[in-house]
C-alpha cells in the first residue's frame, strides 16, 4: 500500500515542535517568500510528475491526491486579490465593511480557484479529464468573525460551528449530472463508499463508516433522501467537543466541560486557574437550530430540551 511517488513540501509547521517561536523552521519553500507551498508551485510538481507519466496514466487507472493550503494561516494572498477585493467592498453602497483576516481568506481563496482552474485546463491539455474522476473536498472551514458570542472562534480547532464544519465536497465526471447539488446532508466519511460504489467496487453495508452519495447525485432533483446525523469532534487543547447534527439542528457536547463540571477531573491534565473558570462557564450541553448563528445567547437546549 501507499504512492508510487511522494512530495513532501518540507515545512515543519510551529505546532510540530514545541518552544519554537516561528511559524516554520528550516528552508523557504514554495516561491522563497511563503513558510508552505503555494498553489502554483504545487501545480508546477503535479504537471511535472503528469509529463513523466502521462502516456502510462492514459492507459490505465491512476490516483492523485494533492493538497493546496490555501486559505489556510498563515495567509499570504498575492497583492492584485487584495486590491481587487478592497475594491469591490468599497465600491458597493452602503460601502461593505469586512475585517482584514476575512479579505485576506477571500483573497487566498481566489488564489487557490485560479490556480485550481489552471491545473484544470493543463489537465485538459494532456487528454486527462475525459475519464478522470475529480473530487474537491477540504478538512475544516474557518471561523473568521462569524460567531462573534465564541471567544477565539476566529481560527479553527476549538469549536465545531457550521463555519467550521460545513466544507464543500464536489465529484466531476463526464458520466455524472453537472450542476447537480445533493440536497441531504453528507459527511467526508461519505467519500470512500461514495468512490468505491461509483467504481464498480460497491462495499457491504456495515463494512466502513458512511455511505455512498452515488443514487442522489444521479437523482434529477436537488433533493435528497434521510441522511443520518453527522457526526464531528474536535481534541484540540482544554476544551475537547462533539457535535450531531440533523437537518434541522446542532447539538454540541463540550466533553471536557462536563467532565470537569461533574467530577473536578480533566484527564490528568494540570490546567491554570483561567481555564477552570472557562470550563466552569462553558454550557456542558448546547443545541441550536441550523439557521440561528451559534452562540450562547441562542442556545435553546432549555426550550427544546
Amino acid at each position: 500500500q501507499g504512492y508510487d511517488a511522494y512530495q513532501d513540501s518540507l515545512a515543519n509547521w510551529r505546532w510540530m515542535k514545541k518552544g519554537k517561536k516561528s511559524k516554520t523552521e528550516g528552508h523557504a519553500v514554495g516561491d522563497g517568500k511563503t513558510p508552505h507551498e503555494t498553489a502554483t508551485s504545487v501545480n508546477e510538481r503535479v504537471l511535472g510528475l503528469l509529463d513523466e507519466q502521462v502516456v502510462h496514466l492514459s492507459k490505465q487507472p491512476f490516483f492523485m491526491h494533492l493538497v493546496y493550503m490555501e486559505p489556510h494561516t498563515p495567509r499570504y494572498p498575492p497583492q492584485r486579490h487584495l486590491t481587487a477585493l478592497k475594491a469591490q467592498a468599497a465600491a458597493m453602497q452602503p460601502p461593505l465593511q469586512r475585517s482584514q483576516d476575512v479579505i485576506e481568506y477571500d483573497a487566498e481563496l481566489r488564489f487557490a480557484d485560479e490556480a485550481f482552474g489552471e491545473l484544470l485546463d493543463n489537465l485538459t491539455k494532456r487528454g486527462l479529464m475525459d475519464n478522470t474522476l475529480l473530487v474537491v473536498v477540504s478538512d475544516h472551514g474557518e471561523g473568521l468573525d462569524a460567531n462573534p458570542e465564541y471567544p477565539g472562534s476566529a481560527l479553527h480547532g476549538h469549536y465545531l460551528t457550521e463555519s467550521l464544519t460545513r466544507v464543500p465536497l464536489i465529484l466531476k465526471h463526464s458520466d455524472l449530472p453537472s450542476g447537480h447539488v445533493v440536497g441531504s446532508m453528507a459527511s467526508t466519511i461519505d467519500l470512500f463508499p461514495t468512490l468505491a460504489d461509483y467504481l464498480g467496487a460497491p462495499l457491504e453495508p456495515d463494512a466502513v463508516d458512511g455511505r455512498s452519495l452515488i443514487s442522489e447525485i444521479r437523482q434529477a432533483s436537488g433533493e435528497g433522501g434521510t441522511a443520518p446525523p453527522v457526526f464531528s469532534e474536535t481534541e484540540m487543547g482544554p476544551f475537547n467537543k462533539v457535535s450531531l447534527r440533523t437537518g434541522t439542528h446542532t447539538l454540541f457536547v463540550n466533553t471536557d466541560a462536563q467532565l470537569f463540571q461533574e467530577t473536578g477531573a480533566h484527564e490528568n491534565r494540570k490546567i491554570k486557574r483561567k481555564i477552570k473558570a472557562k470550563l466552569r462557564a462553558v454550557p456542558p450541553e448546547e443545541l441550536y437550530r441550523r439557521a440561528d448563528i451559534e452562540g450562547p445567547s441562542r442556545n435553546r437546549l432549555e426550550q427544546e430540551p
